[in-house]
Formats: structure tokens, C-alpha cells, sequence
């Protein structure tokens, strides 16, 4: 019986013990977090870093239109013209610039653009 009690106090104290570790590492976690939303809040608010995000995402836009132009069509879509949108009736060649110089890539055009 003695051993049981025991046993119990001991069970209560590694819950505690657990629980207040648990809240501890909850309220860290909560100030690192809040450290990061106050970090890129002023991040934002630089106008030199603005500007950066907004050539970066640009930048990543255009390289986003053009790989897609430069594929095929998907499955069941008619091919389309790069830059209005039309059906498509041939190509035209562009260069591309790579590291090492220039990539020929062609488009898709309908000729009325």
C-alpha cells in the first residue's frame, strides 16, 4: 500500500513537472514567434527591401510565364498564342539568356499579333 501511494506522488510529480516543462517551452515558442512576425514587419517596412521583393518577384513571374509559354499544351487544351492568346499556327524563335550565353526558345504565335 505504502509502495502504491508512493508511486502515485511520484507519477503526480513527473505530470507536473511535465506539464510545467510543456508550458515553458509553449511560452518560448510563443516569444520566437512573435520575435519573427516583429522581425519581418520591419523588414516590410523598409522601402529598399520593398523595392528588392518587388524586383525578385517580377523577375520569378516572367520566368514563370515564359516556361509555361515554352511547354506544350496540357492534356485536352488547344495550344495557344504566347502573347494574345489565340490559337495558335506556329512558332517564333527568341533567345533566351543562360549562363553561358543564349538558349534558343520557341513560342507558340498566331501571326495576327
Amino acid at each position: 500500500m505504502v509502495i502504491a501511494m508512493t508511486a502515485t506522488r511520484l507519477s503526480r510529480a513527473v505530470l507536473t513537472n511535465a506539464a510545467r516543462v510543456a508550458d515553458v517551452n509553449l511560452v518560448e515558442l510563443a516569444q520566437h514567434r512573435k520575435q519573427n512576425r516583429d522581425y519581418m514587419r520591419r523588414w516590410r517596412k523598409s522601402a529598399a527591401n520593398r523595392a528588392k521583393e518587388k524586383r525578385r518577384s517580377a523577375g520569378l513571374s516572367w520566368q514563370r510565364k515564359l516556361e509555361r509559354a515554352t511547354q506544350g499544351p496540357r492534356e485536352g487544351e488547344t495550344p495557344k498564342c504566347a502573347y494574345c492568346h489565340h490559337e495558335s499556327i506556329m512558332r517564333i524563335d527568341r533567345l533566351r539568356p543562360t549562363d553561358t550565353g543564349f538558349k534558343k526558345v520557341e513560342l507558340p504565335y498566331c501571326g495576327l499579333c
